[in-house]
């Protein structure tokens, strides 16, 4: 489906799949865990693909894999783990990757998989958020209307079960986050995000580099691409997804069937 999609558009594409805890960090696992090699999987996934820029995290979080990078409650990343493949990305595309600056906004974090296990003696995780040196907002497309919110953190989740919804809100078909500031240069580019929930504490973090972010969930987007977004109004694209979402979800493949190309780029093929 992304070679398909990259073939339909004439924007550069990117891909990136993020390894989870239990590869980067198997020591944590109980014994006798059954694992598989998700290295050797994202690999054979990157030799797959055709005009896309796949770019690789495995070895800057293995780097790191004794650092805070991965929840121990929850199956997402941190907020460093993410920042780690931002800074990634950055360099894979010629970017220059901001300082991480961050800040403590909760020490009471019991993610899914604390919800899952029934154990319960797991030290509590600490959310930290990026904080950006400007205004930034969003704008949430629920698949009928669209709502505007004056920040990119959602600080109401805090105080529920479901802290992680900090970043961006619930899932959603669509997110655009803006920066408030006047971007010129490289600042003022567009980027265009189709993505699963390990996106969400990321995004603020683009907005050093890009204008505006659009962040598409296929998981709850069925209508036409064509008729909410103009693939072409962007200057970059990235596949951003966890490796057990990307392998286990046929969501991605819905591209086929959501995104026609124009009828210029129609005439071209």
């Amino acid at each position: 489906a992304i070679n398909y999609f990259v073939s339909q558009v004439d924007v550069p594409v990117s891909l990136m799949i993020v390894p989870s805890a239990s590869e980067i960090q198997p020591e944590k696992l109980p014994n006798f865990a059954v694992t598989w090699s998700q290295r050797d999987v994202i690999a054979d996934i990157y030799s797959q693909c055709e005009g896309v820029k796949c770019v690789s995290v495995y070895e800057i979080l293995k780097e790191h894999f004794a650092d805070y990078i991965y929840y121990r409650t929850d199956h997402h990343w941190t907020t460093y783990g993410s920042y780690l493949a931002y800074a990634e990305y950055c360099r894979a595309l010629g970017l220059l990757p901001h300082d991480y600056v961050a800040e403590t906004v909760s020490n009471s974090f019991n993610g899914t998989l604390y919800s899952k296990s029934g154990v319960r003696f797991i030290k509590s995780d600490t959310i930290e958020s990026y904080k950006l040196g400007f205004n930034a907002r969003c704008d949430v497309y629920s698949g009928g209307e669209t709502k505007s919110y004056d920040s990119v953190y959602f600080d109401e989740y805090l105080d529920v079960k479901d802290k992680y919804a900090y970043f961006l809100g619930t899932n959603q078909p669509i997110v655009t986050i803006y920066r408030d500031t006047d971007s010129d240069g490289d600042n003022a580019k567009k980027l265009l995000v189709f993505k699963d929930s390990y996106a969400h504490c990321m995004a603020p973090m683009l907005l050093e580099n890009y204008s505006q972010v659009t962040l598409v969930d296929l998981r709850y987007f069925r209508q036409q691409l064509n008729s909410v977004i103009d693939v072409a109004d962007y200057d970059d694209v990235l596949f951003l997804y966890g490796i057990d979402s990307f392998v286990n979800s046929d969501d991605i493949y819905m591209l086929k069937f959501l995104y026609k190309p124009t009828a210029d780029k129609t005439a071209d093929s």
